[in-house]
């Protein structure tokens, strides 16, 4: 009766008809002991249970036929490697084994040899954290038997990065009782693998996964008996489809065959090598052929995890604690990158307790506490490097460690689960370093940056050696609300100062060095300017000149350079008829020297997600800048000093209304200016700007519009937040 009760961790009671009569006492008797029997099984369970194994990072729709599937709907996934090649499979059964086939995947390789990737879904995109083997075991009960098991131990972390991975990762689950063939067969158990796609195709270079029936013994042995193999039941099972044999291929081997019992995944068998996979032709065909997981194996197995024990903390959850305070200091004691943060009061607790957030803007973004360090969607951080985006707690930098407005140029937003989180674009090369709690107090701005005004490749940067994007040597002086005369400066052409606009490049003719259209550098290598300047035109006939100030005197106020196009790559929906999608971006032949006169630009740092998040989305009645060498009035000549105009971006329904001919929906252009403030002819490609959190970021590409500083037509601009994928495809390729 009590083994009975555990294989199903329900209550087995005889139900009483409705004429069986029972005195008071013995009602009260049997209440009593059905709460006592309730309260032992829900609270008094092995080591290894459903709360703590076999739990998916996240929920994904029914799977079948070897579809591609995410790493981490399958975190205990073990992918083992030899150099770039996939050798086996194998399942994490505790934060430091692995479960596999022996004979294919121990005793035929060199365990010394093998790296064990965990949770991946891609064998391209494989993460930095691999491990060693310390040693491997065989199970010693099926002596002789090619498709038994073996057990993994590996090797000490090395640091407490890789602790906190391992100690993260949700083993899958052992069977708490023996797995009768009542409880297995007919069942739809799930295999995954990088296997091959079919019998005689290549093997796949994503996660996939199957499901599929596993067989009763008697079908199994007949088919193997065919072929000569004999079968033992008792420790092995089959497992593929009926009227297809859709199984797992050569390089599945060691792989998890899995159940769902008791709503947590469970570890059922172990792929072994098999006479033929994926096959069309049953008469042909073997179905998959697992080292079955029965109670000796279990057993054998928990003794060598507890003689190689990793220690994990208990955690404890938000949720059991009452105050909002004790739980908020929890999530950052467990997150102590977080505490070293000077606006460390900006995080909140989540309404549900169980995240820090960020309010901005009237939204609040979930940081992601607890989440799986792991890259997400490509980025630039501020300093011009190729990053990725990941959670706030796995790159805290010092950066912006003491500055919040600065850490908003790092931000990024992360769609992981169905949940929008706030993270931070993290560099490739070099990795972050750790991060200390402060010991002095923050550094003088004023010691950041040393500027020499006659010697720009003398300018020290910053203290690690370098400036980040969108922070001019000079800043502009003329401030926003100054507005008296305005309307006369701005239409006989407000000259900028020299440096001040270090991004702004000009296309220039070949033949006359004069300028045709402007752009906005945006990386050392990248411009980003108007379509409509450089699709028809040869990339032959112009160059791409940065740092001028003034035409008429190079190399009195600046010292300009020039570089060829090597790659024009205009949108490819952009027609000359239309005005959307209005963008191209130009390659240069080298990478460009900066200085204090040439300088990147940021991009939004989530604008390569594809994404518009509130912080740019919501860009009406906000003010821009503009700056170029076009005319400072239509029909008037353009000008060789650099011009800068400020211009009121106008909501998204007056930009419609003013052009109701190109409306669509969502918006991928801004209208800006208006009778005294708009961009030009000759002003073509080059950027609108807005700073936030003291950086310059480029929102616009100038566009068109009916004549210039007309009233009730103000400037179109491309907006730049609607090609985060167009910008990505060609600035990663």
């Amino acid at each position: 009766m009590v083994e009975t009760i555990f294989a199903s961790t329900k209550p087995v009671f005889p139900v009483m008809s409705a004429g069986q009569g029972t005195t008071g006492s013995t009602r009260i008797f049997r209440v009593l002991l059905c709460f006592l029997v309730t309260f032992f099984l829900q609270h008094v369970q092995p080591a290894q249970s459903a709360a703590t194994c076999g739990n998916r990072w996240a929920r994904t729709k029914r799977i079948a036929g070897g579809q591609p599937v995410n790493g981490d709907d399958w975190p205990w996934n073990a992918l083992l490697m030899r150099g770039p090649h996939v050798e086996c499979g194998g399942a994490l059964v505790s934060p430091r084994h692995v479960v596999t086939n022996s004979k294919w995947c121990t005793h035929k390789l060199n365990t010394s040899d093998l790296r064990v990737f965990l949770g991946e879904d891609s064998v391209k995109k494989l993460s930095k954290l691999a491990f060693s083997i310390a040693r491997a075991d065989t199970y010693p009960g099926d002596e002789g038997d090619e498709h038994t098991i073996a057990i993994l131990t590996l090797k000490e972390h090395r640091d407490d990065v890789e602790k906190d991975f391992l100690c993260s990762i949700p083993p899958i689950c052992l069977p708490e009782f023996n797995l009768t063939d009542s409880t297995l067969v007919d069942q739809n158990a799930t295999m995954i693998g990088f296997g091959k796609l079919n019998h005689t195709g290549r093997n796949s270079e994503e996660l996939r996964a199957i499901q599929m029936p596993i067989w009763n013994k008697t079908d199994c042995e007949k088919k193997y008996d065919k072929f000569r193999i004999k079968i033992n039941y008792d420790t092995h099972l089959c497992a593929s489809g009926r009227t297809r044999i859709a199984d797992k291929c050569a390089l599945d081997t060691g792989g998890p065959l899995m159940l769902k019992i008791e709503n947590a995944w469970t570890l059922v068998g172990v792929a072994s090598a098999t006479v033929s996979c994926g096959a069309f032709d049953r008469k042909r065909a073997l179905p998959g052929l697992y080292s079955r997981i029965t109670e000796a194996k279990v057993k054998w197995m928990r003794d060598i995890i507890s003689q190689h024990p990793l220690d994990c903390p208990t955690p404890v959850t938000p949720a059991e604690m009452t105050s909002p305070a004790e739980k908020r200091a929890l999530l950052l004691r467990e997150n102590p990158a977080l505490e070293t943060l000077s606006w460390v009061n900006r995080l909140k607790l989540s309404d549900d307790g169980n995240d820090l957030e960020i309010e901005h803007e009237r939204e609040r973004f979930p940081v992601g506490t607890g989440q799986p360090n792991k890259d997400f969607d490509r980025c630039f951080t501020p300093l011009g490097d190729k990053g990725h985006c990941k959670f706030l707690h796995y790159c805290v930098q010092k950066d912006f460690q003491y500055d919040f407005p600065i850490f908003q140029t790092f931000s990024c937003f992360i769609k992981h689960r169905d949940v929008t989180y706030w993270g931070v674009c993290c560099s490739n090369e070099p990795p972050p370093a750790t991060v200390s709690p402060p010991d002095v107090s923050p550094p003088d701005v004023s010691q950041t940056i040393t500027r020499k005004q006659n010697n720009c490749t003398a300018e020290r940067f910053s203290r690690s050696g370098r400036r980040s994007c969108g922070i001019p040597l000079e800043e502009r002086q003329l401030p926003p609300e100054e507005e008296e005369n305005f309307f006369f400066r701005i239409t006989q052409g407000e000259k900028s100062k020299p440096k001040v606009w270090a991004w702004v490049a000009a296309l220039i003719y070949l033949t006359n060095r004069k300028p045709f259209c402007g752009a906005t550098l945006v990386s050392s290598r990248h411009v980003i300017t108007a379509a409509h300047c450089v699709a028809f035109k040869s990339r032959i006939d112009y160059m791409v000149r940065l740092g001028e100030y003034d035409f008429n005197q190079t190399g009195v106020l600046s010292n300009p350079i020039d570089y060829q196009v090597t790659k024009t790559t205009a949108h490819d929906k952009y027609l000359r008829s239309k005005i959307t999608d209005d963008i191209a971006i130009l390659t240069l032949h080298e990478p460009t020297d900066f200085n204090c006169a040439i300088w990147r630009i940021c991009l939004p740092s989530f604008v390569l997600s594809g994404e518009r998040l509130s912080k740019w989305s919501d860009l009406g009645n906000s003010l821009a800048w503009v700056v170029g060498w076009g005319e400072t009035s239509q029909g008037r000549q353009t000008s060789s000093v650099l011009l800068e105009v400020q211009v009121r971006i106008w909501t998204d329904k007056e930009c419609a209304e003013a052009y109701p001919e190109y409306a669509v929906n969502p918006p991928r252009f801004i209208c800006a200016g208006d009778q005294s403030k708009d961009s030009c002819s000759g002003d073509s490609g080059g950027p609108l700007m807005m700073k936030k959190g003291g950086h310059w970021h480029l929102i616009g590409v100038v566009s068109s519009g009916k004549g210039c500083g007309r009233k009730g037509k103000p400037g179109i601009y491309t907006r730049v937040d609607f090609y985060g994928p167009f910008i990505e495809s060609v600035i990663f390729s």
